[in-house]
């Protein structure tokens, strides 16, 4: 049994090697690697431009702005997120170079973390997506155009004073404390659909006057460029977001919700309808809203989805693209709008952005663009495998992409090794099997433990007054 075992592996690692030296050899593949975009996906000189850019100033020092930020992408990268295992990466970096190493001591890494500016994180996530929109092939777009996916999630934060002056506290089930969960915040993101790289995004708290994400998507307007495509889900099938995208030349894609369901005639699939002209919202200026229309032309498209076998749900589909698209072109590019919470399951579970444990928002802000930093750089590999292998990105796997640049961090990529992460990237797919539908429900049962309902701090110092001098329990 031992000796299949070895006999198995050995065979499977000549499978790897013989896929990696296919891809070596392969000239299209040598001049990609050879392209800034691939070969430093995070070089000493855009991080040099950042910093020119920004203008800041610092000091010759161990925790450089370039030696933060790499220990920061690892510190994402890695499961065990800790400040101890991002020291001990500049450690060993400073090993394989021959220096002499630094403080194993994580508070002058906490502080130089605190030093870079929050300008200095979005910059460098912006010259990312550059990166990879340089290398997007026109096979892996939309036909009709750039589409470019928006929608929003949440996450939670450490319960500290600072944080509370920022994020509102999340609501508990205990009345007696109902205060007493962690505070909360969110953020909407614009993704690149063909390769699934972020572009932008805005941060805000969980509640609040202008806090939600149509008002979020108000700051956003200027990424979208005449012709894009701009995907969503029913929260954006609103009046002012189609004046909006009429006036800057973008075509909108958007479920219909369900108010606006009512003047549609059932038994028409297709058909042409009219969005009347709401009320002047407080953010709007009157000059600005006496400019628009007092009704915008939609298409409304029928299309029904369900599982084999049981009665199919009918949603209604509003586009502003011409009657030159298809309407089974718009049903499958609505199809395509779940790529977007695949890219926030990716970022929040495969890249721990669902709980920041920082006490200050400075940080947290500091936390969600160097996850989207990480989060590009990953793309940018999976782009780079995509274009050797002749896939498209959005059908390799994110996890798979993660792992083997972990593994292969500590080694100096060239060519070779370079390809046999590409091939790693590239037996790994996804979205080929055949539909799945998953009960939203957890069978793992949690342990008989009551919920907190008060800060940490506030439990552990009434336990220590409660056991105050009696004798622990040998």
């Amino acid at each position: 049994a031992v000796t299949h075992c070895f006999k198995f592996c050995y065979q499977a690692k000549n499978k790897t090697m013989r896929t990696a030296l296919r891809y070596s050899n392969s000239t299209d593949l040598k001049s990609l690697l050879n392209s800034p975009s691939i070969n430093k996906l995070l070089s000493p000189a855009l991080v040099s431009e950042v910093i020119q850019e920004i203008k800041l100033e610092y000091r010759l020092r161990v925790f450089t702005p370039f030696m933060t930020l790499y220990a920061f992408i690892w510190q994402v990268l890695e499961d065990d997120g800790s400040c101890r295992r991002a020291v001990s990466k500049i450690i060993v970096a400073k090993l394989n170079l021959g220096e002499k190493i630094c403080s194993a001591s994580t508070s002058n890494y906490c502080r130089a973390r605190a030093r870079l500016p929050i300008e200095f994180f979005i910059k460098i996530s912006h010259k990312l997506f550059n990166n990879l929109s340089s290398i997007q092939q026109p096979s892996w777009e939309w036909k009709h155009g750039p589409v470019k996916v928006v929608d929003g999630t949440g996450f939670s934060v450490a319960d500290s004073k600072s944080n509370l002056n920022q994020y509102s506290r999340q609501k508990s089930r205990n009345k007696k404390h109902p205060d007493g969960g962690f505070p909360m915040g969110h953020f909407l993101g614009i993704f690149c659909l063909a390769t699934g790289g972020l572009i932008d995004l805005k941060i805000s708290n969980w509640k609040g006057k202008r806090t939600c994400e149509l008002s979020l998507l108000r700051k956003l307007w200027e990424t979208f460029n005449r012709g894009d495509t701009l995907l969503a889900d029913a929260l954006f099938s609103n009046y002012f977001v189609f004046a909006k995208a009429q006036t800057l030349g973008v075509f909108l894609v958007a479920e219909a919700a369900r108010t606006r369901m009512k003047p549609y005639s059932r038994k028409k699939s297709h058909q042409i309808i009219e969005i009347k002209k709401s009320k002047k919202p407080k953010w709007m200026s009157q000059e600005e809203f006496q400019s628009l229309p007092d009704r915008i032309r939609v298409r409304a498209i029928k299309i029904s989805c369900g599982p084999k076998g049981f009665r199919p749900k009918d949603k209604w589909i509003l586009t502003t693209h011409p009657e030159e698209v298809k309407s089974c072109e718009i049903r499958d590019l609505y199809y395509k709008r779940w790529q977007i919470e695949l890219n926030y399951r990716s970022i929040k579970t495969q890249l721990g952005l669902g709980h920041i444990p920082v006490k200050t928002p400075e940080m947290v802000e500091k936390h969600i663009w160097v996850h989207m930093i990480a989060y590009n750089i990953l793309r940018i590999r999976m782009a780079g495998a995509a274009l050797a292998g002749e896939r498209v990105p959005v059908s390799l796997s994110f996890r798979a992409a993660q792992q083997i640049s972990v593994e292969a961090s500590n080694s100096l990529f060239g060519i070779s090794t370079e390809a046999i992460v590409y091939s790693f990237i590239l037996q790994n797919t996804v979205g080929q099997g055949p539909r799945r539908y998953e009960p939203r429900a957890i069978k793992t049962r949690p342990k008989s433990y009551a919920y907190l309902s008060e800060p940490r701090k506030v439990a552990r110092l009434r336990l220590h007054k409660k056991y105050k001098g009696k004798k622990p329990i040998s």
